[in-house]
């Protein structure tokens, strides 16, 4: 006769306790005894042996199925399927068992058990390279002990969220993208101990950590290009090869170049852009017996995300720094996770499929994890990488994301504050406003500058000129065809503490969280030695491959600059436009290089500092600047001076709160006029300037007032 497990506890339970307390009991004693079951029977190395056992696969997918709603099995199973739909059962299965071993993780660590606030994502953020924050007089870069040790230099700023940029072991000819161990941090930063300790001390000042995620591709340099290089089938397959790649034709089109290609089975042609078309103007790279693809630098190879076992591995990769403390995940470069035979390999279905997949299981391992893709194009499309509307363990959100750096509006403002022109910015506003982005979903804008370039791709074609020149003016450098380029803010504002402040209040007073990143609070300008001595180690390297002639004239350069001796500050300026090496520098080099200890220790004399750790401040406080709604633009009528509102809405529609935003974009004092009909309370006799703490004269002429502004100056004001 047979006996479910079920009966025979609720008999043990009335023998023993009688039938009064059998109920209560029996119920105890269950959870005992299935809770230890879980906990001993599927460790790693149960977990592990899984694919070889099927008998033990079907006792773990009963599991899955009493563990898990239907609908996230289902949800999962669709998107598997998405991904890949030959190989989508391993998808699917990957992602259980992959979840599985990451919570165990993280219940050893404790970690489960804290509760984090789910809003801390829209606080303040630092936007860092953690091996240049606080080096040592001598030392070419810091550990993340010594960047432990400097939080409190965040913590005085207003600072509430560390984005780290690549902390992976790599040879980091690409600032840490090239990836040569997920699950190691670089030794150079101080190793797996140093980046644990920054961890625990980051927490004791309720200070949230969140680290790159660089799925798309890996270094050369990486185990696993290594061992696919010696053979291994298995390690081939991870990555996109081909014996004998196709042709393809060199075309340009709006300043990008794209290689047109045709395809081998359809016969379709279709166009892949070249992302560093001054460095490679090919995506297919022999190595040994065959040809690998890459996207951004050769030495960079593209991993095939639609191969299960890579999915797994980036599931074990996102679960091992989940566990270890990590409060977010920032997803590098998005759009060219996925390339598939005759498209153009960006923004695809499938693309879209794998982030809902890490998305989900980010949230279903920690619900406070935040997942936040990097999708450098215009709004409307980084916007749709936050998917639709839907609730993930009782939360609403977007189903791909929760968060994405907006890089059209991050260079718009770039543009209009260090300008004073907001004719393109008025109409990119008034577009952002109609945009669709779910319940709980928002965007985080940089402060003028980033780790990687000035995409001028994303203002209109009428400024570029401008922008343009005010790069070069400032020392920068244009390239790939002129429509990228490098140039810190504090250069295209000359270096003057009063414009470079009031471009850090426009950047504040706008929705969204604010990355404030390295070196912007203190006004560091551009950083040539370190664009110039990357770019010669890049080469060299090139040159070493046989990528690069030897007799190229760069290197004739190179060596009269190592004859005059890199300390001859030879380095320390811009080169001349004809310069070689100038040509081969990419613009991005110059927002890098180290912020020494010595220029932390005096962060307290310095006047950029100084406001901006203010303002960050005032933001926090100040409710309407926080949580406000998007920017509604009032016309001022005039292309130099903007004027915003920012807005409370309560549950009926109706306005709650209210706050202006105003920039003088001249040089010049100048009045601007607002209408009444723009402003929801229409009756007021009192503005208030948060930051000035005081009310501001106006004049009332009845349908309009005027405000007079201080040349390029910027007002916050709250209407009594």
């Amino acid at each position: 006769m047979f006996f479910s497990f079920r009966f025979i506890c609720i008999l043990l339970c009335t023998i023993c306790f009688g039938v009064v307390e059998a109920q209560d009991s029996c119920v105890s004693m269950v959870n005992k005894v299935i809770t230890q079951s879980r906990n001993t029977t599927w460790d790693d190395s149960t977990l592990s042996r899984l694919r070889q056992n099927p008998t033990l696969k079907k006792q773990f997918f009963r599991y899955i199925n009493e563990t898990y709603d239907q609908s996230l099995r289902d949800q999962v199973s669709s998107i598997s399927l998405k991904i890949n739909e030959q190989r989508g059962h391993q998808i699917y299965e990957n992602f259980f068992i992959e979840l599985e071993r990451s919570k165990a993780r993280l219940s050893r660590s404790g970690l489960n058990k804290i509760q984090d606030n789910p809003d801390w994502p829209q606080g303040n953020w630092a936007y860092i390279y953690p091996d240049q924050i606080g080096a040592k007089v001598g030392k070419t870069n810091a550990t993340f002990r010594d960047l432990a040790d400097n939080l409190h230099y965040y913590e005085d700023l207003n600072i509430d969220v560390l984005y780290i940029l690549p902390h992976y072991q790599s040879p980091r000819l690409d600032g840490g993208y090239d990836v040569a161990h997920y699950l190691r941090t670089a030794p150079e930063m101080g190793g797996d101990d140093d980046f644990a300790y920054l961890l625990s001390q980051a927490q004791k000042r309720n200070m949230k950590v969140v680290v790159d995620f660089i799925p798309g591709h890996i270094s050369d340099q990486h185990d696993w290009f290594r061992r696919a290089l010696d053979g291994d089938p298995q390690y081939r397959d991870y990555f996109i090869w081909k014996n004998n790649p196709p042709e393809g034709q060199l075309v340009e089109r709006n300043g990008d170049k794209f290689v047109r290609y045709r395809d081998e089975t359809s016969g379709k042609e279709y166009e892949r852009l070249l992302l560093f078309p001054d460095i490679s103007s090919k995506h297919w790279h022999r190595e040994g017996e065959v040809f690998y693809y890459s996207s951004f630098f050769p030495f960079q190879k593209d991993l095939n995300n639609q191969n299960p076992d890579v999915l797994r591995e980036h599931l074990n990769t996102l679960g091992h720094w989940v566990s270890k403390g990590v409060s977010g995940i920032r997803a590098d470069a998005i759009p060219w996770w996925i390339k598939t035979p005759g498209r153009a390999g960006v923004h695809q279905e499938e693309t879209f499929a794998m982030s809902e997949y890490f998305h989900l299981f980010l949230k279903n391992l920690r619900p406070s994890t935040l997942y936040l893709p990097e999708v450098v194009d215009i709004s409307a499309n980084a916007a749709k990488y936050l998917g639709r509307s839907t609730t993930i363990n009782g939360v609403e959100t977007g189903s791909t994301a929760g968060a994405v750096f907006n890089f059209q509006k991050s260079v718009q403002i770039l543009y209009a504050g260090v300008s004073g022109n907001f004719s393109d910015y008025y109409r990119y506003l008034k577009s952002y406003k109609q945009m669709f982005y779910p319940k709980n979903t928002f965007d985080i804008i940089y402060s003028g500058n980033h780790h990687d370039e000035i995409y001028l791709g994303l203002i209109s074609e009428a400024n570029r000129a401008d922008f343009r020149q005010r790069i070069i003016n400032s020392g920068g450098i244009l390239y790939k065809g002129d429509y990228s380029g490098g140039a810190r803010v504090a250069d295209m504002l000359e270096h003057d503490p009063v414009r470079i402040n009031n471009f850090h209040k426009f950047l504040l007073g706008h929705h969204g969280s604010i990355a404030i990143y390295q070196g912007s609070e203190l006004g560091v300008g551009n950083n040539y030695r370190h664009a110039y001595l990357t770019t010669i180690k890049m080469i060299n390297r090139f040159k070493q491959e046989g990528r690069i002639s030897a007799d190229h004239r760069v290197f004739q350069e190179i060596a009269e600059i190592e004859r005059q001796g890199i300390e001859s500050g030879v380095l320390d300026r811009p080169l001349p436009f004809d310069s070689e090496l100038r040509k081969m520098t990419e613009g991005r080099l110059l927002h890098r290089g180290v912020l020494s200890q010595d220029m932390i220790d005096s962060a307290a004399e310095n006047p950029v500092y100084h406001s901006l750790s203010r303002m960050l401040d005032l933001r926090k406080k100040s409710r309407v600047f926080r949580e406000g709604e998007r920017e509604e633009v009032l016309d001022t009528l005039r292309d130099d001076v903007l004027a915003f509102a920012r807005r409370i809405y309560d549950d009926h529609g109706r306005v709650e709160q209210e706050g202006l935003v105003l920039k003088n974009g001249t040089g010049q004092v100048t009045q601007v006029n607002l209408s009444k009909a723009q402003i929801s309370q229409r009756q007021f006799s009192e503005l208030f300037e948060v930051e000035y703490n005081q009310n501001i004269n106006f004049v009332d002429h009845g349908d309009y007032i005027t405000v007079e502004l201080r040349p390029h100056e910027v007002m916050w004001l709250n209407i009594n």
